[in-house]
């Protein structure tokens, strides 16, 4: 478990904030002094604020943080009859052989203790709230409370939108919301379902963002309705305030329901109604707006032609990029301008390449053949010394271990490879049937439209994972190995030297060339001077070359050098 310990002691230490229970209970802790040794009971000032339970030293705590802290879940609480004397309960954690005792002065505060711990974990209080729902669902019919749906506009409870465009586009604001319990204004999110007759039962379509905080939210994302929908289709706007994102618990604010076809008739294309709250009281406004990409759909008949739909939203999308990439996923936005009646409509896709699989298969296959060539070139070489056919019976042997991990890779990743996306993601990167797959690599683009003159402008983005060997562990480094090894050489040597290390053997690697071709020199004239001149020129030529030597010497180990 991860926390934060000056948060926990700073909460621990709250005296403006009312705690579930405190008081003095004794707790059964280890005695390692010189006289005393095992376990003892000992007194402790304890503090229960939800699910943990901190405890003092003492009941003066004011400068001084807690022992410890007990969090109150997976765990049981029960009594304990070891001791007679004392009046004790512990808790049994799950997996842990060691219960945790505790004491009171009294059985009444025992039974408190042991109360108010029952009903401490988040378990036991999302068993209460789910009881509480069921009785108001078989009291008023509804639920007041409902689990926030996923982020996600590809759920499985939402129709998929993203293989089409949608033929009608919806943006939403609302306003004069009401304030939440504390006073504060709301997080609105929207929730929109339809329902189209004969059907019986409502759709979720789909979902807006968050606006923290605001009476007067005007959501970015639009909503899109696809070629099913009719001008008979009810639809219903339910507006929640999220109350908690941790828990994904949300509360009602209100709620509105109208058909599409009082929608589309409007000049306009805008609705303002009023939103009605759970007990049918006001609960603000919220207004609508829409965008027609398929004028089909105001026809009452199920005749639609989609010809001028298709060319309308030819520009939209992937385009020509559905080549290379499927399963594109969606989300439009549309922005105010300083123009009047003028929107900037902005789309971004996220879709899949479709090669993801068959272009490393296809690598491995070339794989094959080449270590498959190599292994006949050196068969062919025929009968070679015992030295020459050690070294080539090693390197058929390394080309036929790599033939069969191509293969057997090949195969692997032939049987694995999913029906239903085309996706690796980073939570398989250590897969070894997917070691040759890039991880993460899809396309990312951002669309702007002008609706006016159909044109559009786009910027793509293809994004993957490191291109690493993570099934490999990285048992002797990786590239941020060579990265930090190579910055070490770049960088200056010493406090105040200006030459890095690799600077410093360029120079190195040009002396000792240079020092090369003049010891060569000076070895030639020492030869002809022994053979022809005199012993005054041989000790002079003696002494060149010494010279010469000595600082190669000099170069290749100055610390021996200097001594």
């Amino acid at each position: 478990m991860r926390f934060n310990s000056k948060a926990l002691a700073s909460l621990s230490l709250q005296t403006n904030m009312k705690f579930d229970k405190e008081g003095i209970v004794w707790m059964k802790d280890k005695q390692d002094g010189l006289f005393k040794k095992g376990e003892a009971f000992v007194e402790r000032f304890c503090r229960l604020k939800g699910n943990m339970l901190f405890y003092f030293k003492s009941k003066e705590f004011t400068n001084t943080d807690p022992l410890g802290v007990l969090i109150i879940e997976r765990c049981t609480v029960e009594l304990d009859t070891d001791d007679e004397n004392l009046h004790g309960f512990m808790l049994v954690y799950e997996g842990d052989e060691n219960p945790v005792h505790f004491a009171t002065r009294t059985e009444e505060q025992r039974d408190q203790w042991i109360q108010t711990l029952h009903i401490a974990s988040y378990e036991c209080l999302k068993m209460q709230l789910q009881s509480l729902r069921e009785q108001l669902v078989s009291k008023t019919g509804h639920d007041p409370l409902d689990r926030m749906p996923q982020q996600d506009t590809c759920s499985t409870n939402t129709p998929d939108l993203s293989g089409e465009e949608p033929c009608v586009e919806i943006c939403i604001a609302a306003k004069d919301l009401p304030n939440d319990r504390t006073g504060q204004p709301p997080n609105p999110f929207v929730m929109i379902t339809t329902i189209t007759p004969p059907q019986q039962n409502w759709t979720l379509n789909s979902h807006t963002e968050i606006i923290e905080r605001s009476n007067d939210p005007q959501f970015l994302k639009t909503i899109g309705f696809g070629m099913n929908i009719k001008l008979k289709t009810r639809v219903k706007f339910t507006v929640y305030h999220v109350n908690e994102r941790m828990t994904n618990t949300m509360s009602q604010l209100g709620y509105v329901m109208f058909d599409l076809k009082s929608l589309l008739a409007k000049p306009d294309k805008k609705l303002h109604l009023p939103l009605m709250s759970p007990d049918s009281s006001a609960a603000g406004q919220i207004q609508i707006t829409a965008w027609v990409h398929d004028e089909s759909i105001l026809i009452e008949d199920n005749s639609r032609g989609s010809v001028s739909y298709g060319e309308k939203l030819q520009n939209r999308g992937l385009g020509n990029l559905k080549i290379m990439f499927s399963n594109p996923i969606k989300k439009t936005f549309r922005f105010d301008t300083n123009k009047a009646r003028m929107q900037l409509f902005v789309q971004e896709v996220m879709a899949e390449f479709k090669w993801n699989y068959t272009l490393p298969l296809q690598l491995l296959k070339l794989f094959i053949e080449e270590e498959r060539e190599r292994i006949n070139m050196l068969q062919d070489l025929g009968e070679l010394v015992e030295t020459f056919n050690r070294c080539r019976q090693e390197c058929l042997d390394f080309h036929m271990s790599s033939v069969t991990m191509y293969t057997q890779s090949c195969r692997s990743l032939s049987t694995a490879t999913p029906q239903e996306s085309l996706f690796k993601a980073s939570s398989i990167k250590a897969d070894k049937e997917y070691e040759f797959v890039p991880i993460n690599l899809h396309l990312q683009r951002m669309q702007l439209i002008d609706e006016n003159t159909n044109t559009t402008c786009c910027y793509d983005c293809i994004t993957h994972g490191s291109l690493a060997a993570f099934s490999q562990k990285f048992k002797c480094g990786g590239l941020l190995r060579i990265l930090e090894d190579l910055r070490e050489m770049r960088a200056p040597e010493g406090c105040h030297g200006k030459q890095s290390k690799l600077d410093r053997a360029c120079h190195l690697l040009n002396c000792l060339a240079s020092l090369k071709h003049a010891v060569h020199f000076r070895c030639s004239r020492l030869c002809r001077v022994a053979m022809q001149g005199t012993a005054a020129e041989l000790k002079e030529a003696m002494e060149q070359l010494n010279l010469q030597v000595n600082t190669i010497v000099f170069y290749c180990f100055p610390f021996k050098f200097i001594l």
